[in-house]
């Protein structure tokens, strides 16, 4: 079936009658296969003057239509014409001029001509210009126009004489006048050596232009003019790039837009995602932050779609303030006027209503380009929803936004900071543009690119400073980062002027609740949940006042002075507070963070009366950039104090739900919940440590301690237990509650929190080895055992309680003391505890030299964990018996060890579980696995490795070049262990301790001297007092006797050294060790000395130790 509606309506030939028939068949053509509701048709058919029964006068028409043998389908959406498009002539004549343009561009002059002559056939080139047929249809006219100029553009490109040109000055010479068609025109005359009819046809357009609109011609007349008068479109002159319709994208993106000026670099994968969904989708709204990049990214997008031939429309929305300039704006991009002739009125011409302006620009195809739409939100929407209703399949739009339009058929693209690389390149790209012998320190560079969030914007301003600043100047000056990179690059919109005035653009799209909301978010230093900004902003929405600018306006508003209430009442409530998070999302200002697959690290959760949030619940992440900017707006608007106190009110209901998941045997579960708020939570614990506020402290930083004991930042827990036990400080000292009961009018802090913080300082104090700490929490600890009244309120829990008893009797000297309070643990019914306890007992026995005994309760204590799901525990577990099975040569070392590796990485112990990694590539390597011996080499190339990792790894291959005779490169790794160790300020004092005890035996064993080496040692030591510590010491002082031939005094402190539970073959392996056996004798002779010890107590294994070393 042929469908002919350019001209007369016909179908198959017959002509449609009827003015109403022929207006419904229409109106279903233009649909494009869509469906049109009944009201839309009944608009069309009758013109706003419908009869009460439109319904059934429209199905009657519609049978009318039906018997024409059109196939009308109906649904719940109304009627569609269900045909393919191709039998629409003016489809086929679109295809046609598509392939003749492309045909063009591509050299192919004369298949432009052919498919010039085809689409004339179909548009009727015997159809006079001007007559009312081609007037009343804006559709025939622009294909008529599109036809014409490309068979008068194939002429020019072939060299041949174009022909008439009646028609081409017709519609070029039209009011108002065609103007790339009026350039065409002066090309085609000029060609034809008739430049007088060219100046003519010019010097009318400009009279025209100024009498009628009081304007000049466009630059794309002006232009050909200026070639005109040069001569450059005489016959046989180079015809130069076409000018007509086939381009009009190249004419239309230099005119509505600006030029880059600067290369794109990186967003190579957000062009080809963009690129993507235009090819299938109608709509694409490019979302981001301000400063993102996203007009330099839609830039792009148009200069690649413009280099492809298709046809591209700019408008640029930053400049309007009224909804009403929307659609203007867009029809004077696409170059389409708002009235038409109309001979019935007294000045000839009829204003087009809004549906007809809309369909002029659905009508031009291409890529329709709308750039900064997020202040006229609403009003552009509008427009878009009915422009991708309205217009050809051809069309396509690309929105750039601060927030999605939010209408259906969109596709929203997030456009974020750029990727590390691609930021480091576009600052160092952009520094040595303004300053080419700048000196570039990549690690500075890399720095400031992470305080400015990778935003593209934030780094070319900073690079413009370069000029006249060195890069750490910059980095330094990033405090006050608003006034740095205030109006650094000159040129630039007034919202990209500086970094301010960026945000200051997004401010003023913000509703008062809005604002309020990002004020107050701002205090959380890390990705937060809904609930927590809920918590932070009141959760009693009744009494919330609505207050003015709760209603989002369709156009930036002014400045308002937003009201904040104090700590004594809500701010918003819930209901308006996650309705204010969800727009803070949509205008980019924050950043939603669904959970991904490994949900583990990410856990969170609710407080104050709502149900914990589940593991993996979503958060909420703004850039730095935006958050300075809402402490600020909080400084001058609100009150940043009371925005804090919220701050540490949540704190401290998170901390105590964290707490009652560690008591109800749900240890992995209440570590994770903490870490996943760790920052938060430390920004809350120094606030209130800064005002003084000990019951919070002490809550927060129960929790906090808790988790850095599990993830061994053994540093941070003894570094703010001596803050929270006033330390450093006299006054909190004298008054606090801890430490002197109550002294203040301050309220006391809970007996549990004070006892968990005592019970973390106590635990790490021996391994930081600051035992003046570990003396002071061991008296809060008992105190608050002995009378949880002295220390706060409320009681210590059961389960607190049973590890500080335990853990007390574990850093005394006596290993006596010690079994026992492991036994006790290990009776408890709760399974953490009963394996806490089989573990502690495990190495106790290991120390005393029991191995079976104590890898039995190893092996037992890691059931009851996993019986629970402690993943700490089963970590701890499992690396005891990897590591112990490791020394004795046992299989089943490296199974363990692997399992130990992932619990801990698992519950967020990274260091842990990256120690570990070190640990089995050692044993491997000693093995003779050559992947392992790379891995160790990797680790000690990489600084960021870690210290003890890096150490461990040069011990590795330390004892890897001894086993292979190279004592050369034995005693080189050795020392670098050592050194490592001594320049690490994360190291213990155990660890410098051992990896002395390391380089001074392979130094012995490669013929040096190492007593003073190994005497350095001797005060550290025994200033630890570990026992296994100093058990390793002696073993070196056994190498060292050895070597000199003291044989009874190498079997001494060997026998003393092991009993205190030190062994070569842990650090070394058992092939390693067996070298000092062969100086203390057979196995056993070894049994003998070790039973000679074995009823020695630690205390007195120790004194016989540091009086042999004197």
């Amino acid at each position: 079936m042929q469908i002919t509606t350019l001209g007369t309506l016909a179908v198959d030939g017959r002509p449609v009658r009827g003015a109403r028939l022929v207006a419904l068949v229409r109106a279903l053509v233009d649909a494009r296969g869509r469906s049109v509701s009944v009201a839309a048709l009944a608009e069309a058919v009758w013109d706003g003057a419908a009869p009460d029964d439109a319904a059934g006068a429209l199905q009657a028409l519609v049978s009318r239509a039906r018997r024409t043998g059109l196939r009308v389908t109906s649904g719940p959406a109304g009627y569609a014409l269900a045909h393919d498009p191709a039998d629409i002539d003016a489809v086929r004549a679109a295809a046609t001029l598509r392939r003749g343009r492309d045909a063009l561009r591509t050299g192919h002059a004369d298949d432009a001509d052919r498919c010039a002559a085809e689409a004339l056939a179909l548009v009727g080139a015997d159809v006079p210009p001007g007559t009312t047929a081609v007037h009343d249809d804006p559709a025939h006219l622009r294909l008529l126009a599109g036809a014409v100029a490309l068979r008068v553009e194939a002429a020019l490109a072939g060299g041949t004489d174009p022909g008439p040109l009646d028609v081409l000055r017709a519609l070029a010479l039209r009011t108002p006048p065609d103007e790339p068609l009026v350039a065409l025109l002066v090309r085609a005359l000029a060609a034809q050596g008739r430049d007088a009819e060219a100046l003519d046809v010019l010097e009318g357009v400009r009279a025209g232009l100024a009498e009628r609109f009081g304007t000049d011609p466009s630059g794309v007349v002006a232009q050909v003019h200026v070639a005109l008068l040069r001569g450059e479109l005489a016959p046989g002159a180079p015809t130069g790039p076409p000018t007509g319709p086939a381009t009009a994208a190249g004419e239309a993106l230099a005119v509505g837009w600006r030029r880059a000026v600067t290369g794109l670099v990186g967003r190579e994968v957000d062009v080809a995602a963009a690129e993507s969904a235009l090819a299938d989708q109608p709509l694409v709204t490019l979302v981001g932050l301000g400063g993102a990049g996203k007009t330099r990214l839609a830039l792009e997008v148009a200069r690649r779609a413009a280099e492809r031939g298709v046809a591209v429309h700019a408008v640029e929305l930053a400049g309007l303030r009224e909804p009403s300039e929307v659609l203007p704006a867009l029809l004077s991009a696409v170059g389409a006027a708002e009235s038409v002739a109309d001979p019935d009125r007294p000045q000839g011409r009829r204003v087009l209503g809004a549906d007809e302006r809309l369909q002029r620009v659905a009508e031009v195809g291409g890529l329709l380009v709308l750039d900064n739409c997020e202040h006229l939100l609403d009003a552009v929407a509008d427009v878009a929803a009915r422009l991708i209703a309205l217009a050809d399949r051809d069309l396509r739009v690309l929105a750039t936004s601060r927030a999605p339009l939010a209408v259906p058929g969109e596709t929203v693209q997030p456009v974020l900071a750029l990727p590390d690389a691609d930021a480091l390149q576009l600052l160092g790209t952009r520094a040595r543009a303004v300053r080419p012998d700048l000196a570039w320190d990549p690690d500075v560079a890399a720095a400031l690119c992470l305080r400015l969030d990778n935003l593209p914007l934030a780094l070319e301003l900073a690079a413009a400073r370069v000029r006249s600043m060195p890069l750490t100047d910059v980095l330094a000056g990033l405090d006050d980062r608003f006034a740095l990179l205030d109006h650094a690059l000159r040129g630039m919109p007034e919202r990209h002027a500086g970094l301010r005035a960026m945000v200051d653009w997004s401010w003023s799209l913000l509703t008062d609740d809005e604002r309020v909301l990002l004020m107050h978010v701002a205090v959380v230093p890390a990705p937060f949940t809904a609930a927590t900004a809920v918590h932070l902003v009141g959760p009693d929405a009744a009494r919330a006042p609505a207050g003015p600018g709760a209603a989002r306006s369709g156009a930036a508003r002014p400045e308002v002075a937003t009201t904040v209430a104090g700590a004594s009442g809500p701010l918003l409530g819930e209901t308006r507070a996650r309705r204010a998070l969800g727009a803070l999302v949509e205008q980019s200002l924050l950043v939603l963070e669904e959970p991904g697959r490994d949900a583990s690290a990410r856990d969170a959760g609710g407080h104050g009366g709502e149900a914990p949030a589940r593991p993996g619940a979503a958060r909420y992440r703004m850039l730095e950039t935006v958050r300075e900017y809402g402490e600020q707006r909080l400084a001058e608007l609100g009150d940043p104090a009371d925005a804090r106190d919220r701050l540490v009110r949540w704190a401290v209901d998170e901390a105590h739900a964290v707490a009652e998941m560690l008591a109800a045997r749900e240890h992995t579960a209440g570590i994770r919940r903490a870490g996943a708020e760790q920052e938060s939570l430390l920004a809350a614990l120094r606030w209130a440590v800064e005002r003084r506020r000990e019951r919070e402290a002490m809550a927060v930083g129960a929790a906090l301690l808790a988790l850095w004991t599990v993830r061994g930042l053994h540093a941070e827990v003894d570094t703010w237990a001596a803050v929270l036990l006033g330390s450093h400080d006299p006054e909190l000292r004298a008054t606090s509650w801890a430490l002197h009961g109550p002294r203040t009018d301050a309220p006391p802090p809970e007996a549990e929190d004070v006892a968990t913080v005592a019970l973390h300082a106590l635990v790490n104090s021996g391994i930081a080895g600051t035992q003046r700490r570990g003396a002071v929490a061991r008296r809060v600890a008992r105190r608050a055992l002995a009378s949880p009244a002295a220390v706060g309120r409320g009681r210590v829990r059961h389960r607190t309680a049973a590890l500080v008893r335990a853990m007390d009797a574990l850093t005394s000297v006596e290993s006596a003391d010690g079994v026992a309070a492991a036994e006790a643990l290990a009776r408890e019914d709760d399974p953490s505890l009963a394996g806490m306890g089989l573990f502690l007992r495990s190495a106790l026995r290991e120390n005393l030299g029991d191995v079976d005994l104590s890898l039995r309760d190893a092996h037992a204590a890691y059931d009851r964990f996993a019986s629970v799901g402690d993943l700490w525990g089963m970590g701890m577990a499992a690396q005891g018996i990897g590591q112990w099975e490791g020394g004795r040569g046992g299989a089943g070392a490296d199974v363990w060890l692997e399992r130990a590796e992932d619990h801990l990485r698992a519950i967020g112990a990274v260091a842990d579980a990256r120690a570990i990694a070190v640990v089995r590539h050692v044993h491997r390597a000693l093995r003779g696995e050559t992947g392992s011996r790379a891995a160790l080499e990797d680790v000690v190339a990489a600084p960021a490795s870690g210290g003890a990792s890096r150490a461990h790894a040069s011990v590795g291959l330390a004892a890897l070049a001894a086993l292979e005779d190279r004592w050369d490169d034995a005693v080189r790794h050795a020392d670098e262990a050592l050194a490592v160790a001594r320049d690490d300020p994360a190291a213990v004092p155990q660890a410098r301790v051992v990896y002395v005890v390391c380089a001074a035996v392979i130094r012995l064993r490669a013929g040096h001297d190492s007593e003073a080496l190994l005497r350095s040692a001797v005060p550290e030591a025994v200033s630890t007092k570990d026992a296994p510590v100093l058990g390793s010491l002696a073993l070196g002082f056994a190498e060292l006797a050895a070597s000199r031939g003291e044989h009874e005094r190498a079997r001494t402190l060997w026998a003393l050294g092991t009993r205190l539970g030190a062994s070569i073959a842990l650090i070394f392996g058992p092939a390693f060790a067996s070298l000092l056996h062969a100086h203390v004798g057979d196995g056993d002779e070894r049994t003998a000395l070790l039973a000679e010890v074995h009823d020695l107590t630690s205390s007195a294994a120790v004194s016989r130790i540091v009086a042999l070393l004197r």
